[in-house]
């Protein structure tokens, strides 16, 4: 037990406020231990795993990419270590440029197309391979349809006794929307919008939202201007005793002709 107690008050000296001195004896002593273990490992060579920034280039600009292709590539490789911490921490790292020549009929890049181009970039360390070998890529030819916008009409919500009275008006009529090909072609020659609104009660003069439909599909226009009026209803015709009348004297009338 003397020799747990010994050990325990050993351990505790050091915060001992008595002693401060030796607390910051140790504390000085662990950061120089620190600071020297760090310059020693920088000073050797090492391996490791890193994600370096990439960027892809292609001059078509009546293309446009589907599938994101990534902006960081993983790669094994070895080096010295202060060049390792500068390919890994430094700030304004100069990405890695792969260009694409025919990104229209390029569907893959394999770490064999990549590997090269990364070796010569990246200098100061050796690049043995990649992590990931194959990178999919789908470019497709950028087209622009119109479309006419339309209200539906079926789905406008009106307070009770009340109707349109007047053509719902859209301005502009026409929207043009630009995208992948694919995309583009799928999309209906009209757009129908839903007012927003429930219980309209009085005459409609609004901005309404069009949604986009994918984030590959881009739109001249956020909004359009839809207008329409609103009145009571009016009461369905009622048909009187004296047209019923002169409907059964007509009817009497060609009875007695036929006889």
């Amino acid at each position: 037990m003397e020799t747990l107690r010994n050990i325990l008050i050993w351990l505790y000296s050091p915060f001992d406020r008595e002693r401060g001195g030796d607390l910051k004896v140790v504390i000085y002593c662990i950061i120089a231990a620190m600071v020297f273990w760090f310059f020693n490992a920088m000073n050797r060579d090492h391996t490791a795993n890193i994600s370096y920034p990439i960027k892809f280039e292609y001059k078509d600009s009546s293309l446009v990419l589907v599938n994101p292709l990534p902006k960081r590539i993983s790669l094994h490789v070895s080096g010295y270590g202060w060049n390792l911490l500068r390919k890994t921490f430094w700030f304004n790292i100069e990405p890695i440029t792969y260009k694409l020549e025919d990104p229209l009929k390029t569907k893959v890049i394999t770490a064999r197309n990549l590997l090269p181009v990364v070796t010569e970039q990246l200098n100061g360390v050796k690049v043995n391979y990649l992590l990931k070998d194959t990178f999919w890529i789908n470019f497709e030819r950028k087209v622009i349809k119109e479309q006419f916008v339309y209200v539906d009409t079926g789905k406008i919500s009106l307070a009770e006794g009340l109707e349109i009275k007047s053509p719902v008006i859209v301005n502009p009529s026409t929207i043009l929307v630009e995208g992948p090909q694919s995309l583009v072609e799928k999309l209906s020659d009209t757009l129908f919008l839903t007012i927003p609104q429930n219980e309209i009660d009085e005459d409609y003069d609004s901005e309404v939202k069009i949604f986009e439909v994918s984030n590959l599909i881009n739109i001249d226009r956020k909004k359009v201007q839809v207008l329409f009026k609103v009145g009571k209803k009016e009461p369905p015709p009622v048909v009187t005793d004296s047209l019923t009348n002169q409907s059964d004297s007509s009817e009497a009338k060609d009875a007695k002709k036929d006889n």
